[in-house]
């Protein structure tokens, strides 16, 4: 039987979970800086096969945590107890929570309190992000063993990663390995096309609280207007899967047509899988998340993907 090891617990992994903790690790001096683990023990006495780190970025438009390193807990159950996720393909579970915009308790539209401690503006997001990956690397030597899986915001960052050291403002940040793949859920891609498709004071008002009001800077961030090549920068044989809900009442396809138009520009493969439910439901859930990662497991050792994240 395998078994992952984990702060106050083992947990079958065969078997139905009921819990998952992680392992928290500080990157940083400040609230969020923190990258949670679950490792599979059993992975690292077996070198004779590639096994992957499924690595999350949550999202919450860069104002909310999203529960923070435990927004990916109900993805791990799910993965723990399925049948149809290559588990043997798994060296461990991260998931990497960053320090968060200004958020006003006026345009929260009813929602939670703003959470502690956001005060940061880009680059600090994916600042962040990137010492969580080295704090990764220092200590489990992720290399490029990793799938980098993110839902909106976290989509966002997990593809500005691939841009570069341009998008740091002059910011000293360490070289990071880059992913052997990407799933974007219910990504952000394009910031311009979404001001233009969602006129609710809501949008402006994360975009700019995050990114400021500048058009050039928010147009240089977007993941779809990368000048560069994405083949060049990310060389290799790697994957791609975007996931979108056409019940999703927050992101369009727009941003996900926009994303993979961009990709397939630059000469990479794109695999779309279609989510149910609302925006949320997907990480809330679980269960289309550790199908996703089930696909992308096979899609990288050659595997074709599934026609949606509801097939199992």
């Amino acid at each position: 039987m395998k078994l992952f090891a984990i702060t106050c617990c083992l947990v079958a992994f065969g078997a139905t979970a009921q819990q998952v903790q992680f392992k928290v690790m500080s990157y940083g001096q400040e609230k969020h800086q923190e990258v949670g683990v679950i490792e599979n023990d059993d992975a690292q006495q077996d070198t004779t096969s590639q096994r992957y780190w499924l690595v999350f970025i949550h999202g919450g438009a860069w104002r909310e945590d999203n529960d923070g390193v435990n927004g990916f807990s109900p993805t791990v159950e799910k993965i723990m107890s399925s049948s149809d996720v290559p588990k043997s393909k798994i060296r461990g579970f991260a998931s990497i929570d960053y320090r968060l915009s200004p958020c006003n308790e006026e345009d929260q539209q009813g929602k939670k309190p703003c959470p502690e401690g956001s005060k940061v503006q880009h680059p600090d997001h994916i600042l962040d992000v990137r010492a969580g990956l080295n704090e990764l690397q220092e200590k489990y030597k992720i290399d490029s063993g990793y799938i980098l899986m993110g839902h909106s915001a976290g989509a966002t960052l997990a593809f500005q990663l691939l841009m570069g050291k341009d998008l740091l403002d002059g910011q000293e940040s360490p070289d990071v390995p880059l992913p052997k793949a990407i799933v974007g859920m219910a990504g952000i891609y394009d910031f311009p096309q979404l001001l233009k498709d969602f006129t609710r004071p809501f949008y402006n008002l994360f975009v700019t609280d995050a990114y400021g009001d500048d058009k050039a800077v928010q147009d240089k961030v977007s993941p779809s207007k990368f000048t560069g090549s994405y083949k060049e920068v990310w060389p290799g044989n790697n994957s791609v899967l975007l996931a979108q809900s056409p019940d999703d009442g927050i992101v369009n396809f727009q941003q996900r047509d926009n994303m993979q138009a961009k990709l397939e520009k630059d000469g990479l493969s794109v695999s779309l899988q279609q989510l149910t439910g609302d925006h949320h439901l997907v990480w809330k859930e679980g269960t289309q998340a550790a199908r996703l990662a089930g696909q992308i497991l096979n899609q990288v050792d050659g595997q074709p993907a599934k026609a949606n994240a509801t097939q199992a």
